[in-house]
């Protein structure tokens, strides 16, 4: 089986290819607030750039290449927007987009891109933060899915839950994200959520 250098256009492509409904990216603000798919907040691990790609222009962030460090002949891969992203792809696949940023001003252009496309019915926005994810819904009314973490060792399971659904609830949340460790006890506990293991 070929696999392809992660967050970029040709794995999108390869998956939908193979039969994948849906493809999962991470979004994150550049300097000048361009939304960018990458999974890190840095770029030195997946592309031979530096930095923290908040502190990046999308002029700098677009040339570098996105795919050699995973194999040479993906060397013309190159940071995808989620501009590019939408008008690759539209309508015809669902996305999973996990918002890396919180500032007022990307969220409103990742709605604005949205809104643009058409493909609110295609998304779902997940973020461990219930805040960012509750805005998003009161502005967009957006799916919203939200990372559940461990709890810390001294909290109990139930009143793990009791906050952990408590949290979703009042977000209005669409989906929760459970760590495997922890789906069994979600499962019986869940209320009218989907629950998936992460």
């Amino acid at each position: 089986m070929e696999c392809f250098p992660e967050n970029t256009l040709v794995s999108f492509t390869a998956a939908q290819e193979k039969g994948a409904d849906t493809i999962e990216l991470d979004i994150h603000s550049t300097s000048d607030g361009v939304p960018v798919v990458c999974h890190d907040y840095t770029l030195e691990r997946t592309t031979n750039g530096r930095g923290v790609i908040a502190g990046r222009s999308s002029q700098y962030i677009q040339q570098l290449d996105a795919g050699s460090w995973y194999d040479q002949k993906f060397s013309t891969e190159r940071v995808p927007t989620l501009e590019e992203v939408f008008a690759l792809f539209g309508r015809g696949i669902q996305y999973e987009i996990e918002v890396r940023s919180c500032e007022i001003l990307f969220l409103e252009k990742v709605i604005d891109l949205i809104q643009t496309y058409d493909v609110k019915k295609n998304v779902e926005i997940t973020s461990p933060h219930p805040y960012v994810l509750t805005w998003l819904k009161s502005k967009a009314n957006v799916r919203t899915g939200m990372f559940v973490t461990a709890p810390p060792e001294w909290m109990s399971q139930q009143t793990a839950q009791t906050t952990i659904i408590g949290n979703a609830l009042l977000g209005k949340v669409s989906t929760l994200h459970y760590p495997v460790n922890m789906l069994s006890e979600a499962r019986e506990n869940k209320g009218d959520f989907k629950i998936y293991a992460t």
